[in-house]
């Protein structure tokens, strides 16, 4: 079974001679029995190893059993913790949009309710709400050492957010010229040149 089910994946498995590939999908509560009452784990559909494989020790069954366990649990909940992540990035943008939660009420009287545009400049990411900065720090100057690092930490800070909030950002903030800005997507070259006026 083992060997019939290695030649279904998509795994290189040169890389090593022992390896242990946990698929969770159509696990029942009798697999997850079985798994801890037998030790061949190489005859196991939703284990891909090695022809043969078999494990001895409980304690290691009992250490696959829980991974399965945990790989099912964080499958079920995917869409639903999705949906939070959205909705706690939504809220506050929806909240900054409309001028906070009394003009909310104000605006969806009157007709004027705004919706936050994911490609706008002041569009945040989670982590962008966390750290509101956008400036770099005035007391570290151009020619101080520090200030690459300083430049490197706003940079990968600002590096979740989208393309419009960064070009913003470099060109008003930071006061840097020539930007050049793609957005990273699959299957699209990603180019940022950033000269910097000293």
């Amino acid at each position: 079974m083992a060997t019939e089910l290695s030649s279904t994946k998509i795994c290189d498995k040169s890389f090593c001679e022992d390896y242990l590939l946990l698929s969770p999908k159509d696990v029942t509560l009798w697999h997850l029995i079985m798994l801890l009452l037998s030790k061949n784990i190489g005859h196991r559909s939703f284990i891909d190893c090695p022809a043969g494989t078999t494990e001895e020790s409980f304690s290691r069954r009992f250490v696959i059993v829980i991974s399965i366990v945990a790989q099912m649990v964080l499958t079920f909940l995917y869409k639903p913790l999705s949906w939070v992540g959205s909705a706690i990035e939504f809220l506050p943008n929806f909240m900054d949009a409309n001028g906070g939660f009394l003009d909310i009420l104000l605006n969806l009287l009157s007709g004027k309710l705004v919706l936050p545009n994911k490609e706008s400049p002041e569009f945040l990411t989670v982590v962008g709400l966390l750290d509101i900065r956008r400036d770099l720090d005035k007391t570290i100057k151009h020619e101080d050492p520090r200030y690459t690092s300083a430049l490197a930490v706003m940079a990968a800070k600002s590096a979740y957010e989208n393309a419009a909030y960064i070009k913003d950002t470099v060109e008003k903030y930071w006061k840097v010229s020539n930007l050049i800005l793609q957005y990273l997507r699959p299957n699209i070259i990603t180019t940022i040149d950033l000269y910097i006026n000293p």
